[in-house]
């Protein structure tokens, strides 16, 4: 079964996400509870996307 339709999404949720913490890198400490945060959310959402791209034919 395709996971096509799921990508999407979820490369937009992963630029935001990078954006954000991009963004949030010029005022907060890179080892703050927020990047940290960001970071660990970006960092699920690129296993998700590499799962997806593995289930796929």
């Amino acid at each position: 079964m395709s996971n096509a339709h799921l990508v999407c999404p979820l490369s937009r949720s992963i630029e935001d996400v990078r954006m954000e913490l991009n963004d949030s890198a010029t005022v907060y400490s890179l080892n703050s509870p927020h990047m940290l945060r960001l970071s660990r959310k970006l960092d699920s959402l690129l296993n998700q996307y590499e799962n997806l791209s593995n289930t796929q034919t």
